[in-house]
């Protein structure tokens, strides 16, 4: 299991980093921790991989955010890894 995988299946709808960052600390946590820090980087990389694009949405207040969402090849690699699991 990697965290690539895990936010491809976390990712049916669109969501920031710190969003999925906080599902990680509310509901997975006893099953797997990762950090904004290792979050953030993953997201980019699986961008940069096609598996995501990004759009930076502006919040009803704070800063702006990018929100992320699974490609259809995010879709193909989430789908062939349950598939081979």
């Amino acid at each position: 299991m990697s965290l690539e995988h895990i936010l491809l299946g976390l990712l049916d709808e669109p969501a920031s980093g710190y969003e999925l960052g906080k599902t990680f600390e509310v509901s997975l946590r006893h099953f797997w921790a990762a950090e904004l820090a290792q979050i953030y980087p993953t997201l980019k990389r699986m961008e940069t991989k096609g598996w995501l694009t990004s759009r930076e949405a502006a919040p009803d207040r704070g800063p702006a955010r990018r929100l992320y969402r699974r490609t259809r090849a995010g879709e193909r690699a989430l789908s062939e890894w349950l598939e081979a699991g």
